[in-house]
């Protein structure tokens, strides 16, 4: 009986193989080009510089929101196991 089982999964494997085969044929046989994506404005390079050579502390409050999300998460993992261990309320 096995080689019934074995006939069986060889045969939805061809089935899903040719399924992907198919699909990708018609993807490549598609007759329309894929557009290319649009390029940033030029004042974007503009703002970035600005900002980069801002005197304010950008990168530290970054550091900082991400150190602030950080501790949130941790603490919204463990407060579940310390209230289960009643260390907390």
């Amino acid at each position: 009986m096995s080689w019934v089982r074995d006939g069986l999964v060889a045969a939805l494997q061809l089935l899903i193989d040719a399924t992907g085969a198919a699909g990708s044929a018609v993807i490549g046989a598609w007759p329309i080009n894929m557009p290319a994506l649009p390029s940033a404005p030029e004042q974007f390079g503009t703002v970035f510089a600005w900002i980069r050579w801002s005197p304010l502390p950008i990168d530290a409050g970054f550091a900082f929101i991400l150190f602030a999300l950080s501790v949130w998460l941790a603490w919204f993992l463990v407060a579940p196991v310390l209230r289960w261990a009643k260390v907390i309320d």
